[in-house]
């Protein structure tokens, strides 16, 4: 897949991308995603304050399950590939960005938030930029694209591999 960003407007804007896609979740999955801090939640559902220091139950450095509670963080240090393994169900999911996106956020809902939510799915959501980026005033890793601007931004491969797990 490949996402790419059009300015249409009238001057030159600030841009960036992020895809959201949805894995299965169970209390076996796994997931590798290498990061070298987080931004904390707050208010609004926004991104944070930035921690260098993972806690451990947000450390996917190595293979490590997934929380089972409500979880919307953003990770910076990002090499741009990420692996998800579904033990129970003998494959790994393999996800790669070209160029390596910088940051990716886990979101992981929760029953007393989400009352139909039953710990079945998360999402693993590669991202051009970092959080907030909008806000920073060097723009951070978005892309100022004058109209008629048009810029590629990261093709995400999502691939399935069977694995002797």
């Amino acid at each position: 897949m490949t996402l790419a960003v059009t300015n249409q407007g009238a001057e030159t804007l600030p841009f960036g991308t992020g895809w959201h896609p949805y894995f299965p979740l169970s209390p076996q999955t796994r997931i590798q995603a290498q990061a070298s801090g987080y931004w904390l939640e707050r208010e609004q559902w926004l991104a944070g304050e930035f921690c260098e220091q993972l806690p451990q139950e947000l450390d996917f450095n190595q293979l490590a399950p997934l929380p089972r509670q409500w979880v919307n963080n953003g990770f910076a240090g990002w090499n741009g590939k990420a692996r998800i393994e579904q033990p129970q169900e003998g494959y790994a999911i393999i996800m790669e960005t070209t160029p390596p996106a910088p940051c990716y956020f886990i979101f992981v809902s929760d029953p007393a938030f989400d009352k139909g939510y039953a710990f079945d799915f998360f999402c693993l959501e590669p991202m051009s930029h970092a959080p907030d980026d909008h806000h920073r005033p060097e723009g951070g890793d978005l892309i100022a694209l004058a109209p008629p601007g048009n810029q590629q931004f990261q093709r995400c491969r999502c691939g399935l591999r069977c694995c002797n797990l």
